[in-house]
């Protein structure tokens, strides 16, 4: 289990890495803010947070909880925007995962959407 969450943490922070040399433009004016708010992840499986953005689109946010970290519990989160229809969900745009500690925001952008969400681990 060590190995595997050794294995994760550091594909992640081999995205991030990456993903700092470029320089994203912030979310447009005219983006869709979409904020969950408070959403409480337990520290057990896969957590999954949907919002009906109206047309069969709907935007979701998967996060779970890394316990063994000497700064205290992480949760990692991805977000994507989906079209579900009778023949399924098919995703529009995904974002990079992002790993932060228990309640601090996290925050997924690009010029047409703006989604945010604070996890909080469950006792």
């Amino acid at each position: 289990m060590k190995t595997r969450t050794s294995q994760i943490i550091l594909a992640l922070l081999t995205s991030l890495l990456a993903s700092c040399s470029k320089h994203p433009s912030l979310p447009a004016a005219n983006s869709r803010y979409i904020n969950f708010g408070v959403v409480a992840v337990s520290g057990t499986g896969t957590n999954q947070f949907d919002s009906d953005l109206g047309d069969g689109k709907v935007c979701v946010v998967k996060s779970f909880v890394i316990t063994d970290q000497p700064a205290g519990p992480m949760v990692v989160s991805s977000a994507a925007v989906e079209v579900r229809d009778s023949g399924g969900s098919h995703t529009l745009v995904t974002f990079d995962a992002k790993t932060n500690l228990a309640d601090q925001p996290v925050e997924f952008w690009n010029s047409d959407y703006d989604i945010r969400a604070l996890p909080h681990i469950k006792p």
